[in-house]
């Protein structure tokens, strides 16, 4: 558990509380949104694809899982004197 707590940003066992984390979630939920808008009538266009809407759900879920996962710190060297 100690190797998971390392590889992890601080807080994440606060995903819920990240605003990133919520984007990812909606932009994940987009698809299902505007399918839902158009079976109400609401709109007069074609449904979103099948394709589209798993690589959408792919992106919002590899971005949020990466949202979670500490980065490498940058060094720069010193500066040349």
């Amino acid at each position: 558990m100690d190797a998971l707590k390392n590889r992890l940003v601080e807080d994440a066992a606060k995903w819920y509380k990240m605003y990133s984390i919520w984007v990812f979630a909606f932009i994940a939920v987009l698809p299902d949104i505007w399918n839902l808008v158009v079976e109400s009538g609401l709109l007069q266009d074609t449904e979103v694809g099948q394709k589209l809407n798993a690589t959408i759900k792919l992106v919002s879920l590899l971005g949020a899982v990466m949202r979670l996962v500490k980065q490498a710190k940058l060094t720069l060297p010193p500066p040349a004197s």
